[in-house]
């Protein structure tokens, strides 16, 4: 296979990857009929044995037995675990709640997030334009907070606990399959799974076995929560980390999307100020990255 033919192949996975996490809203919208915390849990149980299936049809177990074996590289994998269920929760209550819009912004200012972290926890030095960037990420999020009378918490916890997944998963170290690590995060969260399931349980009529259509929607969402995750592992082996920074963006475009025209949720004036903002913050970003890359080029070769 040549290098080109290799890019060409990443680049089809990972915009597969982010066109089916672009989608999710209106899989979780179909499955209203469940409480979202019975949702969670299957797309939990259901995402685990279908890695588990593939883990052994392609024998992947022996790389998860030495990751378990290995207590530091456990301890981040076990952060992640816990950071990506909290992203899961909230984002299921979020579509489920008729605030996909918000939770679009949260992945949309996860760059934003990121750079943050890179500050305050890794003392890393900001380019002017970076500076400028994180200064209109702030006022939009006082402008939506001043919309919607109170801060965005949908989209602040899903771009926070997105930004902390992003970096345990960074403390692992970069040669762990993504279905390895997905296998292991899932069995990772799979006792809280069952202890919300007996809640919900406890409170609600379990939607899963109430009918064919129940079951299949719910059951394909927590195959359709691994599959991404897949496909992204093998587009990060393939193409540069930039290209798939750039590409990052088509799920929250499609959420915002998909919630304005599909699902109809409302944007007053306001919103789209406070929207705008972090737009063009992000373009701020984009365009900084692109002179960044291209200087360094220029460094390299002289």
């Amino acid at each position: 296979m040549t290098k080109r033919s290799s890019a060409t192949k990443g680049l089809l996975f990972g915009i597969s990857a982010y066109l089916i996490w672009g989608s999710f809203p209106i899989i979780i919208t179909v499955a209203t009929f469940a409480n979202p915390f019975e949702v969670v849990v299957w797309r939990v149980v259901f995402g685990f044995a279908f890695a588990a299936l593939l883990l052994t049809i392609i024998r992947g177990w022996s790389e998860v037995i030495e990751l378990v074996r290995n207590p530091k590289k456990l301890k981040w994998l076990f952060v992640a675990a816990i950071f990506i269920f909290i992203n899961w929760e909230t984002y299921v209550i979020a579509v489920s709640s008729q605030n996909t819009i918000e939770s679009s912004l949260g992945y949309f200012i996860n760059p934003l997030i990121t750079i943050l972290f890179a500050v305050v926890l890794l003392g890393e030095r900001l380019r002017p334009p970076q500076w400028a960037a994180l200064g209109l990420g702030f006022v939009a999020v006082l402008i939506l907070t001043f919309d919607y009378g109170r801060p965005p918490w949908f989209a602040l916890i899903l771009a926070l606990s997105f930004a902390i997944y992003s970096l345990a998963k960074n403390k692992v170290g970069g040669k762990i399959g993504a279905l390895q690590s997905f296998t292991i995060e899932s069995a990772l969260v799979m006792p809280i799974a069952i202890i919300q399931f007996a809640i919900v349980a406890a409170s609600t009529p379990i939607m899963l076995l109430s009918g064919p259509m129940e079951f299949t929607v719910l059951v394909g969402f927590g195959i359709l929560t691994a599959v991404p995750l897949i496909l992204f592992g093998a587009a990060a082996s393939r193409i540069p980390l930039s290209s798939i920074g750039f590409i990052q963006y088509l799920t929250p475009t499609l959420q915002f999307l998909t919630a304005y025209f599909i699902l109809q949720e409302p944007m007053p004036a306001v919103r789209w100020i406070g929207f705008g903002l972090v737009w063009i913050s992000l373009a701020i970003l984009t365009a900084d990255a692109l002179r960044n890359g291209q200087r360094q080029k220029k460094v390299t070769r002289n």
